[in-house]
């Protein structure tokens, strides 16, 4: 949490560091999550996000050609268990084709979800299940040589 901001300190507290003045080497990576009402934690945010002390206080914005902080990652879907629909996350490290499935426990194909060339970044696409029975089904991303594939609970 960044709790104070000025030309001379500025403190993160989560992160127990206080970068005063000057350069910082290495940059500072963080993770973000939230609590709702109840307490309940999100995923955190991946993949981490890194700035220097010349950043901070600035909006950062990067092009297509300085993505070097992304990697490959399928995102654990939120909610599943599910009822009709849930949120897939993903990254991709670098540009290519990304292929986006939902299979079911045959293997057979339910859902296309994304079939087409991205730059690198982190995406997310809703999945809604309301035409398929309840039951166990799989998602699977492949982009380059990146395959991960993970599990989907559909209860209705």
């Amino acid at each position: 949490m960044l709790v104070s901001v000025d030309k001379y300190t500025t403190s993160f507290t989560d992160l127990g560091v206080t970068i005063t003045g000057g350069k910082t080497d290495p940059p500072i990576c963080y993770k973000i999550s939230a609590f709702d009402l109840d307490a309940n934690e999100s995923e955190h945010s991946f993949p981490p996000r890194c700035v220097t002390s010349n950043e901070i206080g600035k909006e950062v914005i990067k092009d297509d050609d300085n993505l070097s902080n992304f990697s490959f990652y399928l995102h654990d879907a939120f909610p599943n268990p599910f009822n009709p629909t849930t949120m897939v996350k993903y990254s991709i490290g670098e540009k290519g084709f990304v292929s986006l499935r939902v299979l079911d426990v045959l293997g057979n194909v339910v859902a296309k979800l994304v079939e087409e060339e991205k730059p690198a970044g982190e995406y997310s696409v809703s999945f809604n299940a309301s035409n398929l029975p309840s039951g166990i089904y799989f998602y699977s991303i492949t982009s380059g040589k990146f395959t991960a594939t993970k599990k989907l609970i559909l209860l209705k």
